[in-house]
C-alpha cells in the first residue's frame, strides 16, 4: 500500500515547529527523507520521497539558525510523530540503553557554529530529548511512564505523539540540526 500524504504532510509539520519556536531570530525549517540500507555494504542513505510504503524508516531532520546578532535563548524544537507511523523503537531504546549505562551516548545533534565545520554532540543526561503521549501538551523526559488504574508502566515507541529538544541557547550565526526517525506500519 502505497502512502502519499507524506509529502503534504512534512507541510504541516514545518509551520508546527515554526510556531513552538515564536522567536523571529531562528530559522526553523524541517525535512523529511526515507531511509535506504544496501543489502551488501549496509550503508544507509537518505533519499527524498513523497511516497511510503509498509516497512519504511523515515527520519526527520529540524535545523534551526539563529540569524540575530545576539543568542537565541529556551528554544523548543518540536517534532510531532505522524499518524500512523511510529517512533522508531531502536533509536528510543538507545537512549533508554544509554541511561542504563548499557550503550554508549547516541548522537544528540549537529551544531555549526560561525560557519566551522560541524561539530557531532553526543547526548548527556542534560541533553535528552522529552516526548509526549498526549499529543504535545505535556512531555517527560525517558523513560516515559503512565499510570493506569494506578499502576505505573513505562510508555513504548508506538504510543509517542511528540518528540521535543530544549536548546538552552544558540550563539549568533550558530545552526543546530537534531533528527529523529519513525517507521511506517
Amino acid at each position: 500500500m502505497h502512502k502519499r500524504w507524506f509529502g503534504v504532510f512534512l507541510s504541516f509539520l514545518v509551520v508546527i515547529v515554526i510556531a513552538v519556536i515564536a522567536s523571529a531570530q531562528v530559522e526553523v525549517h524541517m525535512a523529511s527523507y526515507l531511509i535506504r540500507v544496501d543489502k551488501q555494504t549496509g550503508e544507509e542513505t537518505l533519499v527524498a520521497s513523497d511516497t511510503v510504503h509498509p516497512g519504511d524508516v523515515v527520519q526527520y531532520a529540524i535545523t534551526a539558525t539563529n540569524t540575530a546578532q545576539t543568542n537565541a535563548e529556551g528554544l523548543a524544537l518540536v517534532g510531532p510523530v505522524p499518524v500512523p507511523t511510529k517512533l522508531l523503537p531502536a533509536w528510543y531504546q538507545s537512549i533508554i540503553g544509554f541511561l542504563a549505562g548499557k550503550v554508549d551516548a547516541p548522537v544528540f545533534c549537529v551544531l555549526t557554529q560561525d560557519d566551522s565545520d560541524p561539530q557531532t554532540i553526543l547526548m548527556s543526561r542534560n541533553k535528552l530529548p522529552e516526548f509526549s503521549l498526549d499529543g504535545g501538551k505535556t512531555y517527560s523526559s525517558p523513560p516515559v511512564t503512565y499510570v493506569v488504574n494506578g499502576e505505573t508502566k513505562q510508555a513504548t515507541p508506538e504510543m509517542f505523539t511528540h518528540i521535543r529538544w530544549v536548546i538552552a541557547a544558540l550563539g549568533p550565526g550558530d545552526k543546530v540540526e537534531i533528527s529523529y526517525r519513525v517507521v511506517v506500519p
